[in-house]
């Protein structure tokens, strides 16, 4: 994962948890997880995206698809004996359909996730995103900043 994605997130996170309006109340846990290229099978024309299509290098199709978002919504509600954390990170997301079908299309349906997503400069799409239960938190604004690395060339 590259250091612009991780301080990206680290932006995000630092502004959803810094919100003025959140009381915390009680405990709640967070956890970050690199889900590792979660594609769709759709072809974006504006991204390179190409290997992750039933016709691509990687042979990407539905039933893969399925097989790794269900695996990934399994790994989160195993955390704590089923009450996963409050808020998760997630790096190395496509788009916001992918985080659609996580949050109402899985086993997490039931733990009633939103998101939030970035719109990256990354050439094959990749984003970062912020799960966050919306009984526990509630989410007043979102701001994206892009990161300016001083000395080094823009991209």
């Amino acid at each position: 994962m590259s250091g612009i994605r991780i301080k990206i997130f680290a932006i995000i996170l630092f502004a959803a948890l810094s919100i003025n309006s959140v009381i915390a109340q009680s405990n709640f846990r967070v956890m970050f997880y690199n889900v590792e290229n979660l594609f769709d099978t759709i072809n974006n024309p504006q991204k390179n995206d190409d290997d992750f299509l039933p016709d691509g290098n990687l042979r990407w199709n539905q039933y893969r698809y399925w097989k790794k978002l269900n695996a990934i919504s399994q790994v989160i509600d195993s955390i704590n004996s089923g009450y996963p954390p409050a808020l998760i990170g997630l790096c190395e997301i496509e788009n916001e359909s992918i985080l659609f079908d996580l949050t109402k299309r899985s086993k997490l349906r039931k733990h009633k996730y939103n998101y939030i997503i970035t719109r990256s400069d990354d050439p094959r799409g990749i984003n970062v995103a912020l799960l966050y239960q919306r009984d526990d938190i509630k989410i007043t604004e979102t701001h994206e900043y892009k990161p300016v690395f001083i000395g080094l060339p823009e991209s």
